[in-house]
């Protein structure tokens, strides 16, 4: 369409834009919709405020929000892991522990959006274990493009990447932008920091979500049990009616 406006020499061109209206903490909330409301808790009754369904009169999530230690679901996750992070009691040598607590508050809010996310459709412990490991590298490489690019490395950035050298020997080089152009992180340095990544940290997320979303995953797991039988039901009738129009061509 631009091309064209162009060639047609045309000095503005009108184009439709799709709006999206997303919502707050989406995969949990829905979760907790598809499986009922009836008989909750206290404190699924304060994970559904999490999501933006409020059960004590308020109308605006705006409001909700603006109350004191008012957290989604992802933020309240967020600080019970990062609270265990910090606190340190786990495996690992010193940097390692280090390097686990940056990242951690480098990530915030979204160090625990993808696992509660993927945890309330039935995603394995080690899948989500697997991911967390896989983020933690991920995050590492996207420091170092962040430097290539902008040309310029911010202490922040330059300290967590330190760390990562000291925890598990990476080599990173640190004394300008562009000799991060040329590195390359060996196979053996990428799997330590995964599977530490994996083992600790995913290890953690995980215990959190069993404790705060307990009830979620064993509804994940009737979710997936009506489906099987559903689909047994429904089967059957598919199959009749694909026959059916199969005869007619």
């Amino acid at each position: 369409m631009y091309q064209k406006a162009k060639d047609n020499r045309q000095s503005s061109v009108d184009v439709d834009m799709f709006i999206e209206i997303d919502g707050v903490t989406n995969g949990p909330f829905i979760n907790y919709i598809q499986t009922g409301l009836n008989n909750l808790t206290e404190d699924e009754v304060k994970n559904m405020e999490r999501g933006g369904l409020f059960l004590d009169g308020t109308t605006s999530y705006g409001d909700w929000k603006s109350r004191p230690d008012s957290m989604d679901m992802y933020e309240m996750l967020a600080k019970e892991v990062i609270a265990k992070v910090e606190a340190g009691l786990y495996g690992g040598s010193k940097a390692q522990k280090l390097l686990l607590n940056l990242y951690a508050k480098r990530k915030g809010r979204n160090l625990t959006k993808g696992p509660l996310t993927v945890s309330n459709y039935s995603s394995s412990e080690r899948g989500i274990a697997d991911k967390v490991g896989s983020e933690l590298l991920k995050e590492i490489f996207s420091v170092m493009n962040k430097a290539v690019v902008s040309r310029q490395l911010s202490e922040d950035d330059k300290v967590f990447l330190q760390t990562v050298n000291k925890a598990f020997g990476a080599n990173i080089p640190l004394n300008s932008p562009d000799t991060l152009r040329t590195y390359e992180m060996d196979s053996r340095t990428i799997n330590n920091i995964t599977k530490y990544g994996s083992n600790i940290l995913g290890s953690i997320i995980n215990d959190e979500l069993q404790s705060s979303f307990n009830k979620q995953q064993l509804w994940s797991e009737h979710i997936v049990t009506a489906g099987k039988i559903m689909f047994a039901m429904l089967k059957p009738r598919y199959d009749q009616r694909v026959e059916e129009l199969l005869a007619k061509t």
